[in-house]
């Protein structure tokens, strides 16, 4: 569901809550205040959502009221029975006295009916699984011991029983640590699972155990052995066995109040090899378009070793459509087959997040059916809302809303799920430089180049937030290494510069882009973002009418490239965007509330 209004400090929290800013921060961590930082640092900016205080205000503060009128009612009761009962209870005491002084219980009595009552322990309303062990010490199988890990946590989140912990936030605890409670407030739950993973042949073992973070104590232990092709059924019934033990009933907490009637099904072995193996290029490589190909062919030996085999269907549904986004092969050849593989996976699993993700970007992208979009991809991101590429399509919604500053936290959101994660990352640039917080923009790329300097969509924004805060010569170097220093683009954009400044600069690139390289024709919309930096209005619409006749999917990224401020109090932007059918205020740049451009010093 949308989260609504965000609130972006303390102050502005504080006051929604009518508190003082330090109670909030009390909360935060006494009572979970659902707060979120920009950064994920602890002394990173703060944020937060207005539909997120609400309902934990309605749970977490109603209940604890609630509690606190209970206790003050049952003080003010005891008060006035101790002064009725008073002079019994003296007399009450003065006869036990007697009678224990005639009749002493023996030192080796059981009777412990005179100790104080042990309180209830807390309520383990949050876990964390941390990563398995890997039993067979082969470092071949890591691969299918962390997709073990990460299939128990997702299907933890889809059963909604308890509060999870993202796969991304544990990873750093991979070596063993010693001190639970410590991780256990490092990650802010009350629970911790531990485990590990033996697979001999066709047979896997899966050992867990659960662990309360007050006391540090093992509160339930448990072996399950399955044939490698019930690993599903096997992670079913690890996951509603911990939840079990914490408490919840499962049955009470399948999506949209049902109880789940999806009996688990026997996978194929090679087939769920072959999903692990796509899954594992994603999480080691990152999000590459280069890479979608090779997982598209691991998904589809998945589907055609298992056609029962729900996630494989909506991994290969979803990286159709990025295909078909990025221009890797038509749009009219990949669509019908993502929407297939998306609702075989539905009609499979009604559960599957990256299923409703793949149906809710055609719908947004390629249809142009933005309330269906909203829809479906509200739907992916609560059945998977640790998924960096679930949150990226949600936030691409807001995009082209004109919410950038909401579709910047979306992404940031997905970083918080999983730390270190190149995947998470990847989005987060395009997100900031569509916020105009070009400095976060700038930082965060080059953290990533610095790592992983092949990452082409990391530099592209890079370029761009430099060429928008005036850092020209740092930005040409840039696009030249992004483009390639000898080619034609990059050496209309150096000698434009020099002669006659930013503006022609920009135009000759987009004249150069405008005739074609001979090998693929021009992209409208990028063509279209130049000619409007460079203030030539009317053959930037010129191309974003190639681009709406086209219907190509970057025409919706209009509202969110600052590329394009220089022409959007254009008429013009009225009618296209009422064609397009969102609305005005969207493309005209209001709908978002934005942080100024970094002057350059």
């Amino acid at each position: 569901m949308s989260e609504g209004r965000i609130l972006e400090s303390w102050k502005e929290i504080a006051k929604y809550l009518r508190r003082t800013p330090k109670t909030c921060q009390r909360w935060e961590h006494e009572l979970d205040l659902p707060i979120h930082r920009l950064d994920g640092s602890p002394k990173a900016s703060v944020f937060a959502y207005q539909e997120e205080l609400d309902r934990w205000l309605n749970e977490k503060l109603h209940e604890r009221e609630i509690a606190e009128d209970k206790s003050s009612r049952v003080r003010r009761r005891k008060r006035k029975l101790f002064y009725i009962a008073l002079p019994l209870v003296l007399a009450l005491a003065a006869t036990i006295a007697a009678v224990r002084l005639l009749k002493k219980p023996s030192p080796t009595s059981g009777d412990d009916s005179d100790r104080p009552a042990t309180a209830p322990a807390p309520a383990m309303s949050s876990i964390a699984v941390l990563p398995f062990d890997n039993l067979t010490h082969d470092p071949a199988q890591d691969y299918f011991v962390d997709g073990i890990h990460e299939a128990l946590i997702t299907e933890l989140v889809k059963l909604g029983a308890v509060g999870v912990t993202s796969r991304g936030s544990v990873m750093r605890y991979k070596d063993r640590p010693n001190d639970l409670k410590k991780v256990a407030r490092e990650l802010g739950v009350r629970a911790l699972v531990e485990g590990s993973v033996l697979r001999s042949g066709d047979r896997v073992r899966v050992s867990a155990q659960l662990i309360r973070a007050d006391t540090d104590r093992h509160v339930w232990a448990q072996t399950f052995d399955r044939d490698v092709g019930d690993v599903l059924a096997l992670l079913d019934e690890v996951a509603k066995a911990i939840a079990d033990e914490v408490g919840r009933t499962v049955d009470q907490t399948a999506p949209e109040g049902r109880p789940s009637t999806r009996k688990p099904h026997r996978v194929n072995p090679k087939a769920f090899e072959a999903y692990l193996r796509g899954q594992e290029i994603f999480n080691r490589e990152g999000f590459e378009t280069t890479l979608l190909p090779r997982i598209e062919r691991h998904c589809l030996q998945a589907t055609r070793l298992d056609p029962e085999f729900a996630g494989a269907w909506g991994e290969l549904a979803r990286n159709r459509v990025w295909q078909a986004f990025f221009g890797l092969r038509p749009p009219g050849e990949l669509l019908p087959l993502a929407r297939e593989a998306a609702h075989r996976a539905l009609a499979l699993d009604e559960r599957t997040g990256t299923a409703w993700s793949a149906l809710g970007a055609i719908s947004l992208y390629f249809d142009w059916n933005f309330p269906a979009a909203k829809q479906e991809l509200e739907r992916a991101v609560s059945l998977a809302p640790h998924d960096a590429a679930v949150r990226h399509a949600y936030s691409d919604y807001f995009v082209v809303m004109g919410l950038t500053a909401e579709s910047l936290a979306q992404v940031l959101i997905g970083r918080e799920h999983n730390p270190g994660s190149l995947l998470a990352e990847f989005f987060i640039p395009g997100h900031a430089v569509a916020a105009k917080r070009y400095q976060e923009a700038i930082d965060t790329a080059r953290a990533m180049l610095s790592r992983h300097p092949e990452v082409r969509n990391s530099r592209h924004f890079l370029a761009k937030a430099l060429w928008l805060t005036g850092h020209y010569e740092e930005a040409i170097v840039e696009f030249g290494t992004l483009w390639g220093p000898a080619s034609g683009r990059a050496r209309v954009l150096e000698t434009a510069f020099s002669r006659s400044g930013p503006r022609a600069a920009m135009k000759a690139v987009a004249d150069f882009l405008a005739k074609g390289t001979g090998q693929e024709a021009p992209n409208p919309t990028e063509v279209a973002s130049y000619y409007a930096i460079a203030h030539e209005a009317d053959a930037a619409f010129a191309w974003l009418e190639k681009a709406f006749a086209q219907r190509t999917p970057g025409l919706l990224h209009v509202p969110a490239d600052p590329f394009f401020d220089p022409i959007r109090q254009d008429l013009r932007i009225d009618d296209l965007c009422r064609r397009v059918g969102l609305p005005v205020e969207a493309w005209r740049g209001s709908g978002s509330r934005v942080t100024p451009p970094v002057v350059p010093g």
